[in-house]
């Protein structure tokens, strides 16, 4: 096969990873992948290559390097070196240093180098990765989940790290003690092990760590109910963990449908099919579903607590994990069968069938081959995710279906293909026992032409009929709508934290008049003229320089008087004039005045204070009304955030009451409804229902935000006395404001939320006719960036846009696009903090536009 060029070079067939691109070979289990591939790094060996194939166990590697070493032998010429490093050729603790040496020194010559998994991630230094191709066979696990209960010890780990804001509900973590963290890590100490792995975590660069915000402050402030609740950290394995190797190839089952996939395809990882092992291949679909017979036990989906319950067969209380394995061995019938089980049930389960011809699986059966002559499978375990993992996983766009997907069942269908399924020859009919209807049907769409049915005589409790919803119709899709929405909204990354730099006077009020106002788009006008929508229409927007716009007031909810702005000195002052409105008292609610977090331009649309005459807002403010959820508790799932929490005119208790939230810079009006709603998540993430579910009955506890005060135009009276001449409650909660920056960067909201209108970027240069004028157009884009009328970050997006998408299109060279790109921008004053995030959005955003390129690019070749 010839070798081409994709943004890099391919030693043969083997292409050099540039950036997160990774190349990938996923196919059911049996299909002849860790044949093919270790085929393949002999080959590629022979020519020269240095190549490691990491396996998930010491097991896989017995049976795979001893076929690697007959391949070598068995070549013509000079037999290829085949090397392993593991517990059984290394002394005891020295597999790492034993590894480091080699890799340090590993001679000129090709070779193939078998290593775990674990090993290959665990290594704290590799010399010269560039020099090698790894080949990961099995999809690796691409988090670390630590779950302690530590209500007076929390300061092992806790004293060594520190945290900062990163989305709506999650903090990223830091190191801060080094010495502590690497005692913990490679310590001999007992307590010491406890916090190994989390350890090696944070240490390690590969990995970013995180907490749930309420979660890790409530541990630390010691408000964790006697223990109740555990410290949660996770660490998820980032794409350079392989991008740093010459190439990487990751082989798996499903993998479109894996966690690791899900979570780097989050993180601007590319995926590409490498075509020769793809090729090589047995087949890409299961070809045996005849033989295969599905039995489930439940109607409803499995669980750890549903496995636990007690039922009473023959005057016997047993549990439903222990009925279900009594059935499935029935279902048997006497033959020999593999089973898998949770470890907590595994002796009971060994107990059950210690008369029977039953062996038990590994909890991670992937790869092996050894129990290929069994032709009965029984699983009944669960292998559900913690709430609070499944709420960290949500935080990135991953549905619960995925995540069931990802997790339960293929887990699952790995100890289902340890049996005789992986035999394609082999005609015997094969039984596998299964918990509930949700893990038969998957399996099924597996296995074309096998038979599903519920196996009989098991009464277990029915929690409701569990159906499948899927949101996109593929992966694909999931991942093209997070990435058009993370796409759309940079700009408002852009805007985010404007308020600062104006305060400092680092922006001029005539860029910051056009940047939001002039090109905004609305439902009325499609683009404005840049000389009909003068700053001065509606205010004189300079006084943004000295002073901080914090609302617009209102004497009543039909006040169409937009001309009552809030302006002060700081964000303190703001949270003293709200103290200071908290001691007026009036004879009803209606009497007070109101405030709106948003600067209105009358002159947009029909109305003078809608949606679509909102320019910027400032600070969230939420209405709590007839819930269940005190203000304590609301503080505590934003802990470390600032925020002022105020009772009403009517108020009678703690649960019905006004936010108001700081934010770091001003925002468009989406971007204030994305935050508002992204708020409502972590307070569902955290047991409360909304007040619609709670009309339809929903036994949990209503949360009582009011959702028609969601969107940036809403007004809310200000704090004052309660009407019945009590008190009433004043309090601020200290912290930082909100960084709208890292909430809409780090989105939490599903993948399908509707994205907001962004700044129109009108084609003020006329478009080029043919290829030779190509790079001309460009220029001109590029000599735009300096335009203080048009605002230089929308002209270095522009011209990033465009040039990028001629580049794709081969009317330009990249890296000179890139260059000319950082060049203009500097030389127009932009910050390097401005430029790298304007560039990269540009360029995500140029695929969208190459296809205008594409003519151009024909013509200029037929010309030629």
């Amino acid at each position: 096969m010839a070798a081409r060029t994709v943004e890099g070079f391919i030693f043969g067939d083997i292409m050099e990873i540039k950036g997160k691109r990774i190349l990938t070979v996923s196919s059911p289990a049996s299909a002849g992948k860790t044949d093919a591939a270790v085929t393949y790094a002999v080959d590629m060996a022979a020519k020269g290559h240095k190549v490691i194939i990491a396996q998930p166990t010491k097991t896989c590697i017995d049976e795979w390097f001893a076929k690697a070493q007959e391949r070598a032998r068995s070549r013509r010429k000079k037999p290829v070196p085949v090397y392993r490093f593991d517990g059984s050729t290394c002394e005891d603790g020295q597999v790492i240093t034993s590894i480091m040496g080699h890799l340090k020194c590993p001679g000129e010559e090709g070779q193939v180098l078998f290593l775990t998994q674990q090993a290959l991630l665990r290594l704290p230094y590799l010399h010269r990765p560039e020099h090698w191709h790894v080949i990961v066979d099995e999809i690796p696990a691409p988090d670390v989940m630590f779950c302690k209960h530590l209500p007076h010890n929390h300061e092992i780990i806790t004293s060594a790290i520190s945290w900062q804001d990163f989305s709506a509900d999650n903090v990223k973590v830091a190191a801060t003690d080094i010495a502590k963290l690497r005692r913990l890590a490679d310590g001999d100490d007992a307590v010491d092990a406890e916090f190994k792995a989390i350890a090696r975590a944070i240490l390690d660069p590969d990995y970013d760590v995180f907490a749930i915000r309420e979660n890790i402050e409530r541990t630390v402030a010691g408000d964790t109910e006697n223990g109740k609740y555990p410290l949660y950290l996770f660490g998820v394995l980032k794409p350079s963990a392989f991008t740093k190797f010459a190439s990487a190839i990751i082989m798996g089952a499903h993998f479109e449908e894996s966690l690791l996939h899900h979570l780097w395809a989050v993180q601007g990882a590319v995926f590409e099919p490498h075509r020769q092992l793809t090729n090589s291949l047995r087949f890409q679909q299961h070809q045996n579903g005849h033989r295969v017979s599905i039995h489930y036990l439940a109607g409803d989906s499995w669980s750890k607590k549903l496995g636990g319950k007690k039922v009473t067969v023959d005057g016997t209380e047993i549990s439903n994990t222990l009925l279900g394995l009594t059935k499935a061995a029935e279902l048997v019938g006497g033959q020999q069968f593999i089973y898998q089980v949770n470890k907590d049930a595994e002796d009971d389960a060994k107990e059950l069938f210690a008369q029977l011809p039953a062996t038990a699986l590994p909890h991670k059966p992937h790869g092996m081959n050894k129990f290929s002559e069994f032709h009965n499978v029984v699983v009944v375990a669960s292998f559900l995710p913690t709430p609070m993992q499944c709420r960290f996983l949500s935080n990135f766009g991953i549905t619960p279906d995925q995540i069931r997907d990802a997790i339960c069942h293929q887990t699952v269908y790995q100890a289902v293909m340890r049996c005789s399924l992986r035999d394609l020859h082999c005609d015997v009919p094969v039984r596998v026992v299964v918990t509930d209807i949700g893990v038969a049907q998957w399996l099924a769409d597996q296995f074309p032409g096998c038979t599903m049915v519920q196996a009989p005589g098991v009464q277990l409790a029915q929690k409701g009929k569990w159906q499948r919803k899927r949101v996109h119709a593929d992966n694909s899709a999931r991942v093209r709508a997070y990435r058009k929405r993370q796409d759309e909204q940079i700009l408002e990354v852009e805007l985010a934290n404007i308020l600062p730099e104006i305060q400092n006077g680092k922006i001029p009020p005539l860029r910051l008049a056009n940047i939001y106002y002039s090109p905004i788009v609305t439902s009325k006008h499609d683009h404005l003229p840049l000389a009909d929508t003068s700053a001065s229409d509606f205010m004189d927007l300079s006084i943004l320089e000295r002073e901080l716009f914090a609302g617009t007031l209102f004497q009543h909810i039909r006040d169409p008087d937009t001309t009552r702005h809030v302006l002060l000195k700081s964000m303190d002052d703001m949270i003293e004039w709200l103290r200071r409105c908290h001691g007026l008292t009036y004879q009803d609610k209606h009497s007070n005045i109101l405030i709106s977090p948003t600067l209105f331009n009358p002159t947009l649309g029909d109305k003078s204070r809608g949606r679509d005459n909102a320019v910027i807002t400032w600070g969230i403010w939420l209405d709590v009304d007839k819930g269940d959820m005190p203000y304590t508790a609301f503080a505590k799932m934003f802990a470390g955030k600032i925020m002022v929490v105020y009772s009403t005119a009517s108020s009678i208790d703690n649960t019905r009451y006004r936010v108001f939230m700081p934010t770091t810079g001003y925002m468009m009006a989406e971007t204030y409804a994305a935050i508002c709603k992204q708020i409502i998540k972590v307070v569902q993430s955290n047991g409360y229902c909304t007040p619609r579910q709670k009309k339809r009955g929903s036994a949990k506890p209503c949360h009582g935000i009011d959702p028609s005060k969601l969107s940036a135009e809403n007004m809310m009276y200000l704090p004052c006395k309660p009407v019945d001449g009590s008190d009433g409650f004043f309090q601020v909660f200290d912290g930082d404001p909100i960084n709208p920056t890292l909430w809409v960067q780090n989105n939490i909201l599903p993948v399908d939320m509707p994205p907001p209108v962004l700044i129109a970027l009108p084609d003020a240069v006329p478009m080029p006719e043919d290829h030779s004028h190509a790079a001309a157009y460009f220029e001109k884009l590029v000599a735009a960036i300096g335009d203080v009328v048009l605002g230089r970050n929308c002209g270095l997006y522009r011209a990033s846009l465009h040039g990028f998408a001629m580049a794709s299109a081969g009317l330009l060279d990249t890296w000179m696009v890139e260059t000319r790109l950082e060049q203009a921008a500097f030389a127009s004053g932009l910050e390097k903090r401005e430029i790298g995030p304007t560039i990269n959005s540009g360029r995500n955003n140029s695929k969208n536009q190459v296809g205008r390129y594409l003519g151009w690019a024909a013509r200029g070749n037929a010309a030629a």
